[in-house]
């Protein structure tokens, strides 16, 4: 049986736990789904090096809100020809076959995004989910324009992902 929630690669998850935003996240996209090497990277490589973030995203598992998954056969034979395919790497190339079952993914890395449009996969960016929570009633405009700002304390975004965002949480009713 499948998991329900959205497949999350690793650079989100650890801007998420920096921002204080996994509940949020999940809220939104029900549990985050992290493949094998999503774990590996954004939690297990995180503990060993002492990021606080590792344990944040940790500490998600209990409740839900981030969700371990194993892959099947089948999409860990597509996680490696995606790989091989896009130059990705396992943790993009993982997230991106479980989400064409789900037909969406939380991704960030330039190269996986568009691989995500090529294969007609919804790539929800992380800087624009403050925006899509605005829209979803999730977060107030108050709130989404505080997670925004925190997010954009954590990561280098291009400013029109910043603008669109922005635009997003203003033109929530």
């Amino acid at each position: 049986m499948e998991e329900s929630g959205t497949p999350s690669d690793a650079s989100a998850l650890i801007y998420l736990a920096k921002a204080g935003a996994l509940t949020v996240a999940a809220e939104y996209l029900g549990s985050l789904l992290i493949p094998p090497a999503v774990c590996r990277e954004a939690v297990e490589s995180g503990e060993q090096r002492g990021s606080p973030d590792a344990a944040v995203i940790r500490m998600a598992v209990d409740p839900g809100v981030v969700k371990p998954v194993r892959l099947h056969a089948a999409q860990s034979q597509r996680a490696i020809r995606l790989a091989r395919v896009f130059g990705l790497g396992a943790g993009e190339s993982e997230v991106l076959a479980m989400g064409a079952q789900r037909e969406v993914v939380l991704l960030d890395e330039h190269r996986a995004t568009r691989a995500a449009r090529h294969l007609g996969i919804l790539c929800i960016e992380t800087i624009v989910l403050p925006g899509l929570c605005a829209q979803a009633g999730v977060l107030d405009r108050a709130r989404a324009l505080a997670l925004l700002d925190e997010l954009a304390r954590h990561t280098i975004i291009p400013t029109d992902s910043w603008v669109r965002a922005r635009a997003l949480i203003l033109e929530a009713k």
